[in-house]
């Protein structure tokens, strides 16, 4: 009895220690695998930038165009041709400017060069890096759009950087805007200025900034703003909030409107056929003042759009594209 005793108490014994080894084996792996594998979806999320990511333009067309996949979006390098701007491309992706700017965060200017490399798409967004995998539920909360608009992945780049690799999951936002942190200094500048202000009406430019024959007295002179040729009648919004300033003839302008906006800006409206304000009266971007014209000195019914800067000319066409 007291030998079967002894056996039973030893197996007991070596059965616990089995346990107990794997149990340390088990926790053992868990904490490896930890270590070695993906990031999961615990710790804190942090949104990286494209600048925080990439050294350079190259490097990052490359990472784009080449490493970064989404389920129903698609990135694509291609090369500035002689007769190329960004609004053409855009136009011929089905895409946008704001989409180009937010895909090309190193532009330092609008103006596109002849074997530039750029980076499209083909859908309207923004996109952006996580430190980590997400849920749906994570994605909705930080980046406050439609579920369907959302699109994220579990499969991540990784960027060596100081002989360290790291991993960054894509996330692409349908129709968001891109934000200034992702854009250089210069081009966050434009961008900024950009936003104060909306085309006053849609159309074709039939007359730039600067130096012209004028179209009526053939001689040579200045044109201080642009000429934004539409139908006769055709509604004329208000470019920012404002208040209007003055209204009436205008020499020749014809009939226009003055509006002033916010830190020192100023816009006029001219050649219209009626004005649909008063002077005093506040108004809010795209709202209704007028219809566009020919009255004054023009050929033809179109809007004149000029912009100021405390009282100095700036050309409307930094703000309208």
């Amino acid at each position: 009895m007291k030998l079967l005793s002894t056996i039973k108490c030893k197996k007991n014994k070596f059965i616990m220690i089995s346990a107990a080894v794997l149990i340390i084996a088990s926790c053992t792996t868990a904490v490896l695998i930890s270590l070695f594998s993906e990031p999961s979806y615990i710790g804190p999320i942090e949104v990286f930038n494209s600048h925080d990511i990439f050294k350079s333009e190259e490097e990052y067309n490359s990472y784009i165009s080449e490493k970064v996949a989404l389920k129903g979006i698609y990135f694509e390098k291609i090369k500035i041709e002689n007769g190329d701007n960004f609004w053409k491309i855009a136009k011929d992706k089905g895409i946008n400017i704001d989409t180009l700017l937010a895909l090309n965060p190193f532009w330092n200017s609008i103006n596109a060069s002849t074997g530039q490399e750029i980076i499209t798409s083909n859908q309207k967004g923004n996109l952006c890096f996580v430190n980590r995998k997400i849920t749906d539920k994570e994605a909705l909360e930080i980046f406050e759009s439609e579920p369907e608009k959302i699109l994220f992945s579990d499969k991540p780049i990784t960027v060596t950087a100081n002989d360290k690799e790291t991993k960054y999951f894509p996330v692409f936002v349908i129709d968001a805007k891109p934000s200034t942190d992702n854009m250089t200094e210069s081009m966050a500048s434009q961008y900024t200025l950009r936003e104060k202000f909306t085309s006053p009406l849609g159309g074709r430019f039939s007359s730039y900034f600067g130096g012209r024959v004028h179209p009526i007295f053939n001689r040579y002179g200045f044109h201080n703003g642009i000429d934004i040729a539409a139908p006769y009648g055709t509604p004329v919004g208000a470019s920012s909030s404002g208040t209007v300033q003055s209204t009436g003839w205008m020499g020749g302008y014809g009939k226009a409107v003055i509006i002033i906006h916010e830190d020192g800006y100023k816009t006029l409206y001219g050649h219209l056929s009626s004005i649909a304000v008063r002077p005093g009266q506040t108004v809010k971007p795209n709202q209704f003042v007028g219809r566009v014209g020919s009255t004054g000195y023009s050929t033809g019914p179109h809007l004149h759009f000029t912009l100021w800067h405390n009282d100095k000319l700036i050309n409307p066409l930094k703000v309208l594209w």
